[in-house]
C-alpha cells in the first residue's frame, strides 16, 4: 500500500514540474513578442525624408505587418487560422501570389534532408501547391546549395530561367517566375523557410525587404514550434492526469484487494487448520467452507470433483461437500442437480486444466449448466480450479443468490490456497483408506496365495503321478479363482490343440469320462484370435471376454462353443501358458462370469501355479528322457563290447580258416595247428564278451601295458598269414587309467578289424607316443581305403567307426581318420589323462 501511494505521488511530482517548465518557456515567448512590438515601433518613428523613400515605406509597411502578424499569431485562438490570416498579411503586403511555410525533416530511409509544406497562402487564381501531393514535400538533393545558404542563415532569390532541373519544371507547372526563400530560426536552429513566389511577374526583392521578413518568418516558425511543443505539453499533462487518475483508481483497488486477500488469507489459514486439527474429514471441510463462505459474504460454496464415467469419454462431475446461507437451497439435496456431465461445457473445463479461474454472468455460461444455475438461482459463476498433485481433480464455486458480485482475481487466487487445502486433505484421506484397504486385501490375498502354494508343494512333493498333480492344480486355481470351469490343453502343432483335464465345479473330469468337451480332438484356432502366430512359442497370458469360434479338427468343421461355455457360466478366460524351456507344451485356462473381477495378486498367484504346473511337466519328461537315455548308453555299451569283442574273435576265425581252407588235403598237420588255434580265439573271444558285458569298470593293471595288448591282439588275427604288423612306442610308457586304457584298446581292436577284414592290407604299423599328460594311438595300413562319408552313422553299414567316435567321445579323445580310395588308411586318437 504504501509502495503505490509513492509510486502515485512521484508522478505528480514529476507533472507539477514539467509544468513549470512549460510557464518558463512561455514568459520567454512573451518577452520575445515585447522586443519585437519595441523594435517595430522604434522603426516607425523613423524620418521618413530619406534617399530612396520607397524602400523605407516597403520596409516600414513590413514591419507593420511583421507587427500585425506576431500580434495576429498571439491574439486569434485557431492557431491554423491565425497563421493563414499572419500568411495573408505578408502576401497582400509583398504584392507576391503565393506564400508558403515548410519545415526540414530527415526522413528515416533517406540520408538528405527533406522538406514539406505546412501552410499556404495563394493569391486569386494561383495554382495552389500544398494542394498537389506529389508537390507538397520534397527532398533537398540536387540543390544542396540552397539547403547550405538557408542553414547559414543567407535568403535565395533565383527567377525561372536560372533555377536547375527538374525544380525549373514542377515550378513552371504551378506558374512560378520567381522564388523568395527566407531562413527560419527557432532557438538557434534552423528549422525551415518562408517561401514567397511571384506568378504574375517576376519582382527582384531587395535585402532590406527579406532582412525584415526574417523577422515574421522567424515569428511564424517560433509560433507554430510553440504551439506543437504546448500540444505535446498539453497531451502529455493530459496523459499524465488520466495516468495519475487510473493510478489512484488501481491504487484504491489495490488497498481493498489486499483487505479482502489478507481476510482470504486469514480464512485459508483458518480453513488449513480446521483441516489438520480435526480428525474427522467431514466436519472439517465443513467448517473449512462455512468460514468461506462467511468471509466472501455469498450465499453457496461447494466442493466439486470430477471423475471418469465408464459411459462417455467425458469426465463428470459430483458435489461432495457443500454450505448455503440461510435460505439458500443446498444443491447437494437435489439428486439431478448435483452430479452431471462436461458434454456442452467442454471449454470450461478445458479453461480450468489450464489453471484459468472461470467468472461469467449467468447470460454467458452454456447448457446445460445454465439450466443448473437457473435451477439454483445463481447470478453469477465463480469456478476455481483444483489442483492435487500436478492434477486438475475439481473445482470450488463460490455461487452469489441474492445479487450477482464482482469478485476479483486476487480474491480467486487467494481462494485457491484453500480450495488447493481441501482438495489435497480430501484425496489424502482417500489414498490412505484405499492403501489401508488395499493392504489388508493383499494380506488375505497373499496367506490365500501361500496357503494354494503350500498345498501345490505338498502335492508335487506326494504324488507321483503328472496327472494327479496336474489335477491338484486346476483345483487349486479353481477355488482361488473362484472359477466355474479350469482346463488343462496340451498343445499338438503349431496351431492345434486339445483339452486333456478339466474342473467343473470342483468335479474333475477328462475325456474318458466325459467326450462332449468342444476341445475333444483337438481345435485349430486363427492366430488373429488369441494374439500368436505359433502355440508353442507363446509365453504370455491373454485374455478372452467371450468363447471364440475355431476349427474342429475331429468334427472336421467349424465350431462355436459359446453355448457349451456359457451353460457353464463360462464367459471370461485367462489363459496361462506352460512353457517347457523355451517350448510352450501346453496351457492352462481359467473361465469367469462376466461380472466377475480378477485382481493382480490372483493373476499372480495363476502364473505361479502355471510355473509350477510347468516345472512338474519337465521333471517329468526329463525323468522319462534320462530313464530312455540310461537304457540306450547301457545297451550301447553292450554292443560295443560285444562287436569289439565277439567281432573281432571271429574275424580271426574267418582269417584263420580262409588260410586253412588250401591245406585240409596237402597238410593236414599245419590244418591241425590252426584249428587248434581257431579254438583258441573262440574261448578268448567268448571270454572276452564276457569280460565285457559284466565288468563295467576293468581292474587297471588289465590294461596297463596297452601296447603289448595291441599286439597281442594283431598277432592272434594275423598268425599264420603273410601280413606284416609293426608295433613301435615312443617316449616313456605309463599305466593308463582303465576306463582310457579300455577305450584306447577297443578303439585299436576296431582299426586292426577293418584293416585286415575289409581294407586287405598286407603291411599294418601301430605307433603309441606317451607325453607326461597325454598319449597319440597311431594305425596306419596300406590296404584299399575308402571314400569317408560326409555323415557317419550305424544304418550305412559305419557301426564301426560310430563306435570309435563314441568311445572317444566317452574319454574326451579326439579321433581323425585319413583315408582316400586305393591310397590306405590312417587313424590318430589324442587322449587326455
Amino acid at each position: 500500500m504504501d509502495t503505490a501511494s509513492s509510486q502515485s505521488h512521484d508522478h505528480l511530482s514529476a507533472l507539477e514540474r514539467e509544468n513549470a517548465i512549460l510557464r518558463s518557456r512561455l514568459q520567454s515567448c512573451e518577452q520575445s513578442h515585447a522586443l519585437l512590438q519595441a523594435e517595430i515601433t522604434a522603426y516607425r518613428r523613423e524620418d521618413p525624408v530619406q534617399p530612396q523613400r520607397d524602400q523605407h515605406t516597403l520596409k516600414r509597411c513590413l514591419l507593420e505587418a511583421t507587427a500585425t502578424v506576431a500580434n495576429t499569431l498571439l491574439s486569434i485562438e485557431d492557431f491554423d487560422a491565425a497563421v493563414n490570416t499572419a500568411l495573408q498579411i505578408l502576401g497582400e503586403t509583398l504584392e507576391t501570389d503565393r506564400l508558403i511555410v515548410a519545415e526540414n525533416f530527415v526522413p528515416p530511409d533517406s540520408a538528405f534532408s527533406n522538406w514539406r509544406l505546412l501552410y499556404e497562402w495563394d493569391s486569386p487564381g494561383t495554382v495552389s501547391q500544398i494542394a498537389r501531393s506529389d508537390l507538397a514535400q520534397g527532398s533537398w538533393e540536387g540543390i544542396e546549395v540552397w539547403y547550405e545558404q538557408l542553414n547559414q542563415g543567407q535568403s535565395i532569390v533565383c527567377f525561372i530561367e536560372d533555377m536547375p532541373e527538374p525544380f525549373r519544371g514542377v515550378l513552371m507547372q504551378l506558374g512560378t517566375k520567381a522564388i523568395h526563400s527566407v531562413p527560419i530560426f527557432v532557438a538557434g536552429q534552423y528549422w525551415g523557410q518562408l517561401g514567397f513566389d511571384d506568378c504574375r511577374e517576376a519582382k527582384r526583392r531587395s535585402v532590406l525587404e527579406l532582412s525584415v521578413l526574417r523577422i515574421a518568418a522567424d515569428c511564424i516558425g517560433s509560433a507554430i514550434q510553440q504551439e506543437r511543443t504546448q500540444q505535446s505539453l498539453l497531451q502529455v499533462e493530459q496523459e499524465r492526469s488520466a495516468e495519475l487518475e487510473h493510478l489512484n483508481v488501481e491504487l484504491q483497488q489495490t488497498l481493498n484487494h489486499l483487505r479482502v486477500r489478507e481476510q482470504l488469507l486469514e480464512t485459508s489459514a483458518i480453513t488449513a487448520n480446521s483441516l489438520l486439527a480435526t480428525k474427522e474429514l467431514d466436519e472439517a471441510v465443513n467448517a473449512a467452507l462455512k468460514t468461506i463462505g462467511i468471509g466472501l459474504d455469498t450465499d453457496r460454496v461447494t466442493i466439486i470433483e470430477f471423475f471418469e464415467h465408464p459411459s462417455t469419454l467425458l469426465p463428470h462431475w459430483r458435489v461432495l461437500y457443500e454450505w448455503s446461507s440461510p435460505g439458500t437451497p443446498p444443491q447437494i439435496s437435489y439428486p439431478h442437480l448435483a452430479q452431471g456431465t462436461h458434454e456442452g461445457i467442454e471449454d470450461l473445463y478445458n479453461q480450468l486444466a489450464q489453471e484459468q479461474t472461470i467468472i461469467s454472468p449467468l447470460s454467458e455460461v452454456p447448457e446445460p449448466l445454465r439450466s443448473v444455475m437457473l435451477a439454483l438461482n445463481v447470478k453469477r459463476l465463480h469456478a476455481i480450479p483444483i489442483f492435487v498433485e500436478g492434477q486438475l481433480w475439481g473445482v470450488i464455486a463460490i455461487d452469489d443468490c441474492r445479487a450477482a458480485k464482482q469478485r476479483s482475481l486476487a480474491e480467486l487466487s487467494v481462494l485457491k490456497i484453500a480450495a488447493n487445502c481441501i482438495g489435497s486433505a480430501i484425496q489424502q484421506q482417500r489414498t490412505q483408506q484405499a492403501l489401508l484397504e488395499a493392504e489388508q486385501a493383499r494380506s488375505q490375498e497373499l496367506e490365500r496365495a501361500n496357503n494354494a502354494l503350500q498345498n501345490i508343494a505338498a502335492a508335487l512333493a506326494d504324488r507321483r503321478d503328472l496327472e494327479g498333480f496336474i489335477g491338484e492344480v486346476l483345483h487349486t486355481i479353481a477355488h482361488e479363482f473362484e472359477s466355474p470351469l479350469v482346463e488343462y490343453w496340451t498343445i499338438l502343432g503349431a496351431d492345434i490343440a486339445e483339452v486333456h483335464t478339466w474342473v467343473h465345479n470342483n468335479r474333475l473330469c477328462s475325456l474318458q469320462q466325459n467326450d462332449e468337451h468342444p476341445g475333444r480332438g483337438g481345435i485349430r484356432l486363427f492366430p488373429e484370435l488369441i494374439d500368436f502366430e505359433d502355440f508353442t512359442r507363446r509365453s504370455k497370458m491373454f485374455i478372452l471376454d467371450q468363447p471364440m469360434p475355431a476349427y474342429s479338427v475331429a468334427l472336421d468343421q467349424f465350431i462355436c462353443p459359446t453355448e457349451w461355455y456359457a451353460e457353464r457360466g463360462a464367459f471370461r478366460h485367462f489363459n496361462f501358458p506352460l512353457q517347457v524351456g523355451s517350448v510352450t507344451v501346453g496351457a492352462i485356462g481359467v473361465w469367469l462370469p462376466l461380472d466377475r473381477q480378477v485382481t493382480e495378486d490372483c493373476l499372480r498367484l495363476g502364473r505361479t501355479l502355471s510355473h509350477q504346473t510347468a516345472l512338474a511337466i519337465q521333471l517329468t519328461q526329463l525323468a522319462e528322457e534320462a530313464k530312455q537315455v540310461a537304457i540306450f548308453e547301457e545297451r550301447n555299451r553292450m554292443a560295443r563290447e560285444i562287436h569289439d569283442t565277439l567281432a573281432q574273435a571271429f574275424t580271426g576265425i574267418s582269417l584263420q580258416l580262409e588260410v586253412a581252407k588250401p591245406l585240409i588235403h596237402q597238410d593236414p598237420q599245419t590244418v591241425e595247428c590252426i584249428l587248434e588255434h581257431i579254438s583258441q580265439l573262440a574261448e578268448t573271444g567268448l571270454a572276452e564278451a564276457r569280460r565285457s558285458v559284466w565288468a563295467l569298470y576293468p581292474p587297471a593293471v588289465e590294461y596297463a601295458d596297452l601296447a603289448q595288448l595291441l599286439y597281442d591282439s594283431v598277432e592272434h588275427m594275423t598268425r599264420n598269414t603273410e601280413i606284416t604288423v609293426e608295433v613301435n612306442v615312443q617316449g616313456d610308457p605309463c599305466p593308463l587309467p582303465p576306463f582310457i586304457g579300455m577305450n584306447l584298446l577297443r578303439i585299436g581292436q576296431e582299426a586292426l578289424t577293418n584293416a585286415l577284414k575289409h581294407a586287405q592290407a598286407q603291411r599294418i604299423s601301430i605307433e603309441l607316443t606317451y607325453e607326461p599328460d597325454r598319449i597319440w594311438l597311431n594305425i596306419a595300413d596300406d590296404g584299399r581305403g575308402f571314400a569317408l562319408p560326409t555323415h557317419i552313422d550305424s544304418l550305412n553299414g559305419g557301426f564301426g567307426l560310430v563306435g570309435m567316435y563314441e568311445r572317444c567321445d566317452r574319454i574326451g579323445a579326439q579321433l581323425s581318420i585319413g583315408t582316400q580310395p586305393g591310397q590306405g588308411t590312417e587313424i590318430l586318437v589324442e587322449a587326455a589323462f
